[in-house]
């Protein structure tokens, strides 16, 4: 699969998408959060198997999901962003076949290429690479659902330039705080954080 081909893909128009995004969310704003979750998913899947254009490949993925909605087929997974993924791993599919249609000599496959040797390793590594991908994207999220005095305060408080202690002092003289109430705000939003995350990796 080329990106000339995925160029002639049929746009779909905005009843179309919404109907996709009523399926993630009947609250808008959560649907456009899990949406945007799902696309970035897709383009670290897409990344990960050394896809040429990734985000291509995820626009494809998507307009094939959304067509599929607007038609009137049901999710046949639990979650969405597994059915996102089954999608994804067919446009894979067709990609490979497109760029392996000629027969490679093993001698001048790369080391890399090769597939390794245990493939229970493999698939635990992919799992493990997953969970940490939606750990990241959830902390992304919540984070920006955070006042942005409350972001800066965390990013200096947990500054790592080997003077933690002083620069605490600073911040928490900077609020007219005692370094001990400091600890108990910055340990609060961190609470908050957690759930927020938690709340999130639940709906993945």
């Amino acid at each position: 699969m080329q990106r000339k081909d995925l160029e002639n893909k049929v746009v779909l128009g905005e009843e179309a998408f919404n109907k996709m995004l009523l399926l993630l969310d009947t609250n808008r704003d959560q649907a456009a959060l899990k949406y945007e979750l799902i696309r970035q998913k897709l383009i670290k899947f897409f990344e990960y198997q050394n896809c040429a254009f990734p985000e291509d490949y995820t626009d494809e993925t998507i307009n094939r999901v959304t067509k599929r909605i607007y038609e009137g087929e049901l999710l046949r997974t639990e979650t969405p962003t597994t059915y996102f993924l089954g999608i994804a791993r067919n446009v894979l599919r067709e990609y490979r076949k497109k760029i392996n249609n000629k027969p490679e000599d093993i001698e001048n496959i790369p080391i890399s290429k090769l597939p390794l040797l245990n493939p229970k390793k493999i698939e635990e590594n992919e799992s493990e690479r997953e969970k940490k991908e939606n750990q990241l994207e959830c902390l992304k999220s919540c984070l920006e659902l955070l006042f942005q005095e409350d972001k800066e305060l965390l990013a200096q408080y947990y500054s790592d330039d080997g003077k933690a202690i002083d620069n605490r002092k600073i911040i928490a003289d900077n609020l007219g705080i005692s370094l001990a109430n400091l600890r108990i705000r910055v340990h609060r939003l961190r609470e908050k954080l957690e759930q927020c995350v938690n709340k999130c990796l639940k709906k993945m």
